[in-house]
């Protein structure tokens, strides 16, 4: 490793502070700030790289579970019934709260 790096000279204790973590020895709240931070700040930017994935899965998820569940009728059908049904039910309510004010 190069000692030009940022974290050189602590990178063993940080390597075994890490695998403490992992293991449950310790918990993120006994690290200090800015180490738990560091972990934090790695969590998020995971969660962010797999999260456009995810919602693209579970669009696809549902969609296949509206063909299975309505064999021969078609996608856009259903999602526009449903679309109109939904703006059914939200102008009753706007209406019956005259607009929001009640």
């Amino acid at each position: 490793m190069s000692a030009d790096k940022i974290g050189a000279t602590v990178e063993k204790a940080l390597d075994a502070t890490l695998w403490r973590l992992i293991t449950g020895e310790i918990a993120l709240h006994e690290l200090t700030p800015a180490l738990a931070g560091f972990y934090t700040i790695g969590h998020a930017h995971g969660v962010e790289s797999v999260l456009e994935r995810l919602r693209n899965t579970e669009h696809e998820r549902d969609r296949y579970y509206e063909l299975w569940t309505n064999p021969g009728t078609q996608l856009t059908d259903i999602r526009l019934r449903r679309m109109r049904e939904a703006a059914e039910d939200y102008w009753r309510v706007f209406v019956a709260t005259d607009g929001g004010t009640r």
